[in-house]
Parts: C-alpha cells; sequence; structure tokens
C-alpha cells in the first residue's frame, strides 16, 4: 500500500481529520505484485474499473461532554478514513479478478475455436490429399 496520511487537528473544534491519498493505484499494484496477473494495457477502460478513489477522509469529533484527546481523535479519524479504503480496494480488487476471468474466458474460447479450425482445416487437407492418391476410394 503506498497510500499516503495527513492528518488535520483543530482543537478549538476539537475534531481530527484523517486524509489517506495517493492511492489510485494500491488494489492494482497489490493483486500484481508477484505474480504473472497483469492488467493488458489495451484493454479499454479496463485500468478505469479497477483503480480506486485518490482519497478517503475519515472525521473525528469529541463530544461536548467527553475529554479531548488527540491521539485517541487521531486513532478513530483513521479508522473512519481506512474503513472507506478497505471497502474501495475490495471492490477494485473484485473488479480487477473479474475481468481477468473474463480475459482468461475469452482467450480460452479464442483458442478452443482455433483448435477447432485447424482440425477441421487438417480434416478436409487430409481428405483432399487421400483423394488425390487414390480417386477410386470415392
Amino acid at each position: 500500500m503506498s497510500y499516503i496520511t495527513e492528518y488535520y487537528v483543530n482543537e478549538d473544534k476539537r475534531t481530527v481529520v484523517c486524509v489517506i491519498q495517493s492511492s489510485a493505484f494500491d488494489a492494482i499494484d497489490y493483486l500484481e505484485k508477484g505474480t504473472d496477473i497483469a492488467i493488458h494495457p489495451r484493454a479499454k477502460g479496463t485500468i478505469q474499473k479497477c483503480m480506486m478513489p485518490n482519497k478517503f477522509v475519515g472525521i473525528a469529533k469529541c463530544a461536548p461532554e467527553d475529554t479531548w484527546d488527540e491521539h485517541t481523535g487521531r486513532m478513530i479519524a483513521f479508522d473512519r478514513a481506512k474503513f472507506k479504503y478497505d471497502k474501495a480496494f475490495i471492490l477494485a480488487s473484485d473488479n480487477f479478478i473479474y475481468l481477468q476471468n473474463r480475459y482468461m474466458l475469452m482467450m480460452n474460447q479464442r483458442f478452443d475455436k482455433f483448435i477447432q479450425n485447424a482440425a477441421d482445416y487438417h480434416y478436409d487437407r487430409q481428405s483432399q490429399i487421400d483423394e488425390l492418391i487414390d480417386p477410386s476410394n470415392n
């Protein structure tokens, strides 16, 4: 994960904001890392479907009756931003896997068609050769 986390603390308003950013390619990078799986560069729209939003925000507000604690506010704000990040990561990963499976199915179908065409060609060609060798067989 290559995201950057920034915090904005406002003691007067008793709030902490956590911003997770630079995360658009995290799901793609994570799934491609250490495997031979990659998004085909000519696959139109695939990268956009597998990208995550680039920014997630979590806000923690201290209630008037509670005691202000910046550390706790940072933890709560981060947890809220990270929850949004994780949901987006799962969605992007699901899209990536779905598209990879779809491409594999299309490749298998094309390969099956090639095999069938090759078999048909060789059968027809063999029939032509047999006819040339021994025309009386017909």
